[in-house]
C-alpha cells in the first residue's frame, strides 16, 4: 500500500520497487533461508510480512509507505560519506539489513496521523558492525532533513540528542563522527560547529551530546540517539527513563537504543532485549 491507502500507477510502483530492491531482496533471502539470521531478526521480518497483510483491515491503524521507506534508505548515500578507513570519501550505502531495519522503522505509519508508527527501537549487535556510523546518519538525518508530517516542510528548531553514560564517550564516538562526516563538500556552508554542539543553518536544528551527569530537564529532543546501553546500570535509571519519556511534546520523536550486547550486569540492556524479544513473539502487543 501507499500513502492513504490509494492505489499507484503501475510506474510509481515500479519506481518504488526498484528503490527498495535491496530491502525486498533481504526480506525474501531471511523467508528462503538463503540468508542466515537470528531467530530475533527472523521474528521481526514474519512481523513486517504478517503486519502487511493486516493492512486495511479493522483494528490496525497503520499502512507501510514505500516512499518513505525508500527516502532513508536512498538519503544515506546521497547525502552522507565514509569518513574513515578504506572507504573514506564514498558515499554511504546501507547494507541489505540496515536497510531492512530502517525502512521498516521509517516506512511504516499511522494511516489518520502520517506519523510514524514506530517511536522506540532497540538496535543490538556485534562490535564491527558500522553502529557509531549508522547512529551519526540518523542523527544528521533528524536534525537537519526531518519533515514535519503536518506541514510537510522541514522540522523547525528538532533537536537531537546522542546519549550515553560518560560524556568521552559520546564526544569521541557518535559526535565526532556527526562533525565528520557534516565537514565534507555535501554540507559546506550549512552547518555551524560550536563546543559540543552543532547547527544546520536552513531549519535551525541541533545535535547535542548528553551524558547522564548533565541531567536531561527542560528540552523537548525530536530524536533521541542511546549509544551503549548495555553500559547503563541502576545508577543510571533515572536518567535513562527520562530520556525515553522526555519527547512527547514532538508530533513524532523518536528514541533509538545502539549497542553492542550486554552481559548479567547490564540489567537495563538486559530488560530492553527481554522486552524486545516479547514483542516479536507475540507476548507483548506494541504498537
Amino acid at each position: 500500500p501507499f500513502g492513504r491507502g490509494v492505489k499507484p500507477s503501475l510506474n510509481r510502483r515500479m519506481i518504488a520497487d526498484a528503490r527498495l530492491a535491496d530491502f525486498h531482496g533481504y526480506i525474501d533471502g531471511v523467508l528462503s533461508g538463503e540468508i542466515v539470521v537470528c531467530t530475533a531478526v527472523r521474528r521481526a521480518i514474519d512481523r513486517h510480512q504478517s503486519d502487511l497483510e493486516r493492512v486495511g483491515k479493522p483494528g490496525f491503524p497503520y499502512y507501510f509507505d514505500d516512499d518513505a521507506a525508500a527516502r532513508i534508505i536512498q538519503w544515506f548515500p546521497l547525502k552522507l560519506e565514509h569518513t574513515k578507513g578504506h572507504y573514506a570519501g564514498e558515499p554511504f550505502h546501507l547494507e541489505p539489513w540496515q536497510q531492512f531495519g530502517l525502512g521498516s522503522i521509517f516506512g511504516w505509519k499511522h494511516i489518520d496521523k502520517q506519523t510514524r508508527r514506530f517511536k522506540h527501537t532497540f538496535w543490538t549487535m556485534a562490535r564491527k558492525n558500522g553502529k557509531s556510523t549508522l547512529g551519526a546518519g540518523l542523527a544528521i538525518e533528524g536534525a537537519g532533513f526531518e519533515k514535519n508530517p503536518k506541514t510537510g516542510k522541514l522540522e523547525v528548531v528538532p533537536e537531537v540528542y546522542l546519549a550515553a553514560t560518560r560524556m568521552e564517550q559520546v564526544e569521541k564516538t557518535l559526535y565526532s563522527e556527526c562533525e565528520r562526516m557534516t565537514k565534507n563538500r555535501l554540507f559546506a556552508g550549512k552547518v555551524q560547529h560550536k563546543y559540543r554542539k552543532m547547527r544546520f543553518h536552513e531549519n535551525d536544528g541541533w545535535i547535542y551530546p548528553l551524558a547522564s551527569s548533565s541531567g536531561f530537564s527542560g528540552t523537548s529532543p525530536t530524536r533521541v540517539i542511546l549509544d551503549e546501553t548495555h553500559e547503563f546500570a541502576e545508577k543510571h535509571r533515572e536518567f535513562y527513563d527520562t530520556v525515553l519519556t522526555g519527547s512527547g511534546a514532538r508530533t513524532q520523536y523518536m528514541v533509538i537504543r545502539l549497542t553492542t550486547a550486554g552481559d548479567t550486569n547490564s540489567e537495563i540492556w538486559r530488560a530492553d532485549y527481554d522486552y524486545s524479544q516479547d514483542v516479536l513473539s507475540g507476548v507483548v502487543r506494541d504498537a
